[in-house]
């Protein structure tokens, strides 16, 4: 028997997801403090995985992953790596939004409202191709 390919938090990825969500960055904090408990009408998940990718936000019900990109991100190899993922991503049906820290940390009011707007616009857009399994739309 063939086994299935699970898409969604594999279990080879807990033991990183953990440790990514115990030591987190001021800004991952921040844009947590906002998504967090439904505080823009729909549920976020923080560290997620997603394939062989863990995100750092995520709205399974809206198909959308927040990123933060940190000092990191800004070499010609991880931008080239970042730019895979996120193709990656959005093959499998996700909208990317990605925020440097910078931004996070120095306009935090102007994030939440981008952020809002954002999830309200891509919430009344058209449904996507595709459909998350069955545990995920709760059923």
């Amino acid at each position: 028997m063939k086994r299935k390919y699970k898409l969604f938090n594999s279990k080879s990825s807990t033991s990183l997801r953990r440790r990514l969500r115990s030591n987190f960055t001021k800004s991952e904090e921040l844009i947590w403090r906002i998504v967090r408990n439904n505080h823009l009408g729909f549920k976020f998940r923080r560290q997620y995985g997603i394939g062989a990718f863990v995100v750092d936000f995520c709205s399974p019900e809206l198909k959308l992953i927040v990123e933060i990109d940190g000092e990191t991100h800004y070499n010609d190899v991880n931008y080239i790596k970042d730019q895979q993922r996120q193709k990656y991503l959005e093959n499998v049906g996700f909208t990317v939004k990605r925020y440097t820290g910078e931004y996070v940390l120095n306009n935090p009011e102007g994030l939440h409202d981008d952020l809002k707007a954002f999830c309200g616009q891509i919430s009344h857009s058209e449904p996507s191709p595709y459909p998350l399994p069955g545990r995920e739309r709760g059923l």
